[in-house]
């Protein structure tokens, strides 16, 4: 006879006074060369703004879309936003995270974790790769 075992679905939440970072979530277009140039140019176009809770994290790493394997530096807790992908970048308080991956929280459409990389300044040509 088989045993009944409870399981217990997860209820992970953020508190709405956990959110006290303010930052931007941005698209990145890549332009092609102009007139037989090598240089692409980038182009971020702000997606939305929102109030987020920033995690530092340490020893953590995974493996992206291609294979390749990235170092998570932050956790970005923020509201459930639609279309909200691994290809979007973060910007707070002047920073620039590349988001690694996007987890929809226990799949309730109410919090999403973005494992991201901080990229350094947002000013700085070199964050943008």
């Amino acid at each position: 006879m088989a045993i009944c075992t409870k399981i217990r679905k997860k209820n992970r939440q953020v508190c709405a006074g956990d959110l006290v970072d303010y930052g931007t979530i941005n698209t990145r277009d890549i332009a092609a060369p102009i007139s037989g140039g090598v240089d692409f140019e980038e182009v971020f176009t702000l997606k939305v703004n929102s109030f987020m809770l920033v995690e530092t994290v340490r020893g953590e790493s995974l493996f992206d879309q291609v294979g390749v394997e990235q170092d998570v530096t932050h956790h970005v807790y923020i509201p459930y936003i639609s279309g909200l992908t691994f290809q979007d970048w973060i910007d707070i308080e002047g920073q620039r995270f590349n988001v690694i991956d996007v987890e929809d929280l226990d799949n309730r459409h109410d919090f999403q974790l973005c494992r991201c990389t901080n990229r350094g300044l947002a000013t700085k040509a070199a964050t943008h790769a």
